[in-house]
């Protein structure tokens, strides 16, 4: 394990990137040291202590950086992988390039990435990492900070312990979800990752397969091919705008009678809530 302090005075920047693992931003009032604390996934993995080792951790001119270094090429070896769809997978991973996609997975450096669970020599794994090279990153910032997150499969969430929330949460990511407490603005996007918002004044999400489901107060502007959507409007005048092509559309307002402003957009899914509130 590695931690890292450093002396703030007010809001900061947090820009995190890491391959794979979870990202755990925590922010909250009288936080007068930013922290960011290094854990492997799963103990005595000899490549994730590597990469702990080798990462950028710095604060100067109001930004604390965290950067875990790429996880290396062909450290997953050789292994056998069957989906719940009953197909298997022989694959010297060292070999297959970047983002290669094989029967629904990512391959990634050696790291077989996956969103549905995969059965593993008999043993269930639900969504995540095969292989070494996990980090885990837990980040303490004072409340109104901002976090920037670029991951492959890493998860990013968010909680406080005060009344104030983040100002903007930026998060890009290829399979990893996304969970927010609290924030004035999220931006997301993902390819199959979930992105959950529990409180948000305004969300914009771009997703392929993930679903989205939103607590928002001013505006949600969502975008997605197959993934599901559901919208929680808090506030009277909230302008919703969610497009999808078969994924199902639910957008509902926190009271009875309560206008709002909603423009849906859908091929083969299906869209609910009161027709009041209904777009096209």
């Amino acid at each position: 394990m590695r931690s890292e302090s450093f002396e703030v005075s007010g809001p900061v920047r947090a820009s995190v990137k890491v391959e794979h693992g979870h990202v755990f931003v925590q922010h909250g009032a009288g936080v007068e040291q930013a922290r960011v604390t290094l854990s492997p996934m799963i103990a005595g993995d000899e490549v994730a202590a590597d990469l702990i080792a080798r990462a950028t951790v710095e604060f100067a001119d109001g930004v604390l950086l965290v950067i875990v270094p790429p996880t290396p090429a062909g450290a997953g070896g050789s292994t056998v992988v069957t989906s719940r769809g009953g197909m298997t997978v022989t694959q010297n991973f060292g070999h297959v390039s970047v983002g290669s996609n094989v029967v629904g997975m990512t391959i990634v450096n050696g790291r077989v990435v996956c969103g549905g669970g995969l059965n593993v020599s008999g043993a269930i794994v639900a969504g995540g990492v095969l292989g070494g090279g996990g980090v885990r990153v837990n980040v303490l910032v004072p409340e109104q900070s901002s976090v920037t997150a670029r991951t492959v499969s890493a998860d990013l969430d968010t909680g406080s312990f005060g009344e104030k929330s983040l100002d903007t949460v930026d998060f890009h990511t290829l399979s990893g979800g996304l969970h927010v407490g609290k924030a004035l603005t999220v931006l997301a996007s993902t390819i199959s990752g979930d992105v959950v918002v529990d409180a948000a004044s305004q969300v914009q999400v771009t997703s392929t397969s993930g679903d989205v489901e939103l607590e928002v107060g001013t505006r949600a502007e969502v975008s997605t091919v197959s993934g599901d959507v559901a919208v929680l409007a808090v506030h009277e005048g909230v302008r919703v705008s969610v497009a999808t092509v078969s994924g199902d559309i639910r957008v509902t307002p926190i009271a009875p009678g309560m206008s709002i402003e909603v423009s849906t957009s859908t091929v083969n899914g299906k869209v609910r809530g009161p027709r009041a509130v209904q777009g096209r």
